[in-house]
C-alpha cells in the first residue's frame, strides 16, 4: 500500500548496521510461492528485490564495500530463489557474480566473510558485520569477523549455485566452509555457538549463552539441523561431502562409512533390487592431488584432477563396494593483499595454533611447509625458529587461545 518512493526509502539499506534490515523476506516468500502458487506471494516477494542492489551485481560491479554483510547476503539468496521461480537471467547473473566477488575479494580462507567497515559510523562497524574494500583483508583481523549468520547463508547460496551448474568449484568451496566455518562455530561439548569466528592471533572463541538469543543462535540451530543437506545431489548421484550417511535414491541405497577428515579412506556400499546403470560422481577436492578408487577390491583406472569429479559409470550390482582413497598434504593460503600473511591447511582442514601471543614465523613458505608434521593423535606440529608450535583443526578449538593467520618474515 506504500508508494514506490516510500518503499525505495524503506529498503535502501546501505548504511552501517541498517535499522531497515529486511532479512530473508524475499527468499521466504519465493519459497512460499513455490508451495502456494499464490500470485500475491510472488508479487510481495518481488518488492524486496531492489534495483540498486541487483542491477550492478548482474553487471558484475562490486558494490559490496561498506555494506552490512548479512543484510545483503540473504537478499542475494532471495535473488537465487527468484531465478528458480521466474527464470529471469538478471537474477541468475546477480547471484553468480555476487558469489565470485564474495569468495575472491571479500572472504577469508575458511569461506566466511564480514568484519570492520572502512567508514566507521557505529560501534559495531568498527570491528564487525560489514564488507570492506575488495581484495583488502589483511588489516581486518579484529576479534569479531566471520559472523556465523554469514557462514551459514553463504553455504545456502553455494549449494543453490551448485544445483544450477554441478560445478566442482562450488562443491569444493562448500566443503571448505563446512569444516572450517560452520563446524568451527559450535562447541562440541556444550552445543554453544559463537557470534563471530576470529582468525587473527591471539584470539578466543566467545561462545553465546543459552539465553542470549542473538541472530547467530537461531542461525546456528538452523545450520546444525541441516548438516546433511549438502552431502548428496541428484541428476546422476553426486557425492560432495564424505560424511558417514545413508541416502535412498530412487530404488537404490548408498551407505557411506569412514572417519573423514581424520582418515582419508571412504567406503560405500550399494544396495539395488536389480542390476542398474547409473553414474556415481565422487568429488575430488582442490587439495586432492592424488587419489585411488577401488570397486569390489579391484583398483580402477581413473584420471585424477583436483577440483573435479571422479565419475563411475557402469552396471551396478547389489552389495557392490566402492573405496575412495584421498591423499592430503600441507599447503598454505595467503591474504589477497599480503602474501606474507598465511594460513595453514592439511587437506580440507584449516589448522589453528595453540598460542597466547601474536604469530610471527620466520622463514619462506617452503620452510614452513617442510617443518610441518602430523601426529598420531591427529594434532600437528610446526618447528620454526627454535620453537615447536602445536596446531589442531580450528573446529576442535574450544576454550583455549588460538591463532589462524600468521605473519611470516623470511629473515
Amino acid at each position: 500500500k506504500l508508494s514506490s518512493e516510500t518503499i525505495d526509502k524503506v529498503l535502501y539499506s546501505v548504511g552501517a548496521n541498517p535499522a531497515n534490515e529486511a532479512g530473508a523476506m524475499n527468499e521466504v516468500l519465493y519459497r512460499l510461492y513455490k508451495v502456494s502458487k499464490n500470485p500475491r506471494h510472488l508479487a510481495l516477494a518481488k518488492i524486496f528485490d531492489r534495483d540498486w542492489l541487483v542491477v550492478p551485481l548482474a553487471a558484475n560491479k562490486d558494490i559490496l564495500n561498506g555494506l552490512h554483510s548479512n543484510t545483503h547476503l540473504v537478499l542475494v539468496n532471495g535473488f537465487a530463489q527468484r531465478y528458480s521461480v521466474t527464470q529471469e537471467s538478471m537474477y541468475r547473473d546477480a547471484a553468480l557474480n555476487f558469489w565470485d566477488m564474495l569468495m575472491n575479494e571479500h572472504a577469508y580462507v575458511n569461506g566466511s566473510s564480514s568484519g570492520p567497515r572502512p567508514n566507521v559510523t557505529t560501534p559495531t562497524s568498527l570491528t564487525a558485520e560489514h564488507w570492506g574494500v575488495p581484495g583488502v583483508l589483511s588489516n581486518t583481523l579484529t576479534k569479531e569477523i566471520a559472523e556465523s549468520c554469514v557462514s551459514h547463508n553463504t553455504q545456502k547460496l553455494t549449494s543453490e549455485l551448485f544445483s544450477w551448474t554441478a560445478d566442482a568449484l562450488y562443491a569444493d568451496s562448500y566443503m571448505n566452509t563446512f569444516y572450517n566455518a560452520v563446524m568451527a562455530l559450535q562447541n562440541a561439548r556444550t552445543g554453544e555457538c559463537v557470534y563471530h569466528l576470529p582468525l587473527g592471533s591471539p584470539r578466543n572463541k566467545v561462545f553465546l549463552k543459552e539465553n542470549d538469543f542473538r541472530c547467530c543462535n537461531g542461525t546456528s540451530i538452523e545450520a546444525f539441523a541441516s548438516l546433511n543437506s549438502g552431502i548428496y545431489y541428484e541428476t546422476a548421484l553426486w557425492v560432495n561431502l564424505y560424511v558417514p550417511s545413508r541416502v535412498i535414491w530412487k530404488d537404490r541405497v548408498l551407505e557411506q562409512t569412514g572417519n573423514f577428515p581424520n582418515d582419508f579412506v571412504v567406503e560405500f556400499t550399494l544396495s539395488v533390487k536389480k542390476k542398474s546403470d547409473f553414474e556415481l560422481n565422487l568429488l575430488l577436492p582442490s587439495w586432492a592431488k592424488r587419489a585411488e578408487v577401488y570397486i569390489n577390491g579391484e583398483k580402477q583406472v581413473a584420471e585424477v584432477a583436483p577440483m573435479s569429479y571422479l565419475t563411475l559409470s557402469r552396471k551396478w550390482n547389489n552389495k557392490d563396494k566402492i573405496k575412495l582413497v584421498l591423499h592430503p598434504d600441507f599447503y598454505l593460503k595467503t591474504m589477497p593483499d599480503d602474501e606474507n600473511v598465511i594460513a595453514i591447511f592439511y587437506g580440507p582442514v584449516l589448522l589453528a595454533f595453540d598460542t597466547h601471543s601474536e604469530l610471527v614465523l620466520k622463514g619462506a613458505p617452503q620452510d614452513i611447509l617442510r617443518n610441518l608434521s602430523r601426529n598420531e593423535d591427529h594434532t600437528f606440529s610446526l618447528t620454526d625458529n627454535g620453537r615447536i608450535y602445536s596446531l589442531r583443526p580450528l573446529y576442535e578449538v574450544e576454550g583455549q587461545a588460538y591463532g589462524v593467520y600468521a605473519r611470516i618474515r623470511e629473515y
